[in-house]
């Protein structure tokens, strides 16, 4: 079993993490929540979400970090909270290019004359109004976690009335609607939540639509899979942003991603060798693949210690970045 994250030595500053989720944080395996919780245990943050501020958290911060944006947030409720640190360092963590501002910290920006540091896991294409500096830090490497079968044997889905072994899981985005159209055939089974489905399904009535996938506890349904499909967004193929949350789970799980060939320039920039007969460029490639008896070693002890390593760098380099030090692995 993976031992548990140790927090930073530096704990000197007050920190207060604000996550978009409104409501209660507790059970809620979004990635920016999961990413939420892993700092607030390295930083010894305090955590709280965007509903409204708690009366014990309404105190001056060294930093004041938001993670993630969201339109439903009670800006109202945490303009006390921005009064009371007009001082402090502010600092937006996004994992996401397509995102806004937090509706908080954009209200504290233009009524307030605040600015902030962004964290991004993706380069800047230049600073906004309001962004003292940008640091391209890959975010999703946060959620891996050295899980074995051991730590929690997953609930089994019932495969049996199921067409394939490959699954996609995710919410639908529209700059990857062309290769969902590639790849959503009869062999796919695509996990979303019973509300993203429609879109899905004016694209493609063949694949098999089951609920989205769940991480906690025993219910890691990925490991009921063989494999899992791994695309991007087309505005992904030409500026980059580190490899999905989706590439770490597969390692965390060991459960392999086959690549789209589009991907490849990710791939490469990323860092990570992925074994190239994992990536295909057709539906057909792929269903042959899936039929092949023995699969070619995927390198997840190699991938995994990789993993390893950038998360510690990563958690080192946020944390640096927040406590106001030189960040290291940075010139």
């Amino acid at each position: 079993m993976s031992s548990p994250v140790r927090c930073c030595k530096q704990r000197q500053a007050k920190i207060l993490l604000i996550d978009s989720t409104k409501g209660i944080l507790d059970g809620v395996t979004s990635l920016h929540v999961r990413n939420s919780k892993v700092l607030q245990q390295w930083l010894g943050a305090e955590l709280t979400d965007s509903s409204g501020i708690d009366p014990s958290l309404l105190r001056e911060y060294d930093a004041i970090v938001f993670v993630h944006a969201s339109g439903y947030t009670n800006v109202q409720g945490f303009r006390g909270l921005i009064e009371k640190n007009l001082k402090s360092r502010f600092y937006f963590i996004k994992n996401e290019y397509n995102l806004g501002e937090p509706v908080i910290l954009w209200d504290a920006c233009k009524n307030s004359g605040l600015r902030y540091t962004m964290i991004a896991n993706y380069d800047s294409a230049g600073l906004g109004k309001y962004i003292l500096s940008w640091h391209m830090v890959n975010l999703n490497a946060l959620i891996f976690t050295e899980t074995t079968d051991e730590d929690a044997p997953p609930t089994f889905l019932d495969l049996s009335s199921l067409k394939s072994d490959i699954v996609y899981y995710g919410s639908w985005r529209k700059d990857r609607a062309k290769y969902f159209s590639k790849y959503f055939g009869p062999r796919m089974v695509v996990s979303t939540s019973a509300v993203n489905r429609a879109p899905f399904m004016d694209i493609s009535t063949e694949c098999t639509y089951i609920e989205k996938v769940q991480w906690t506890g025993t219910k890691q349904t990925l490991r009921n899979f063989r494999a899992s499909l791994y695309i991007e967004d087309e505005y992904t193929h030409t500026h980059f942003n580190f490899l999905a949350n989706r590439f770490y789970e597969s390692l965390m799980y060991r459960v392999p991603c086959f690549f789209d060939q589009s991907c490849e320039n990710t791939i490469r920039q990323a860092g990570y060798p992925i074994n190239t007969w994992y990536i295909v460029n057709s539906y057909e490639e792929l269903c042959g693949k899936l039929d092949t008896s023995e699969w070619p070693d995927y390198g997840f002890e190699a991938l995994r210690a990789r993993a390893i390593v950038e998360k510690r760098e990563v958690l080192e380099r946020v944390a640096a970045l927040i406590q106001n030090r030189k960040p290291p692995y940075e010139a």
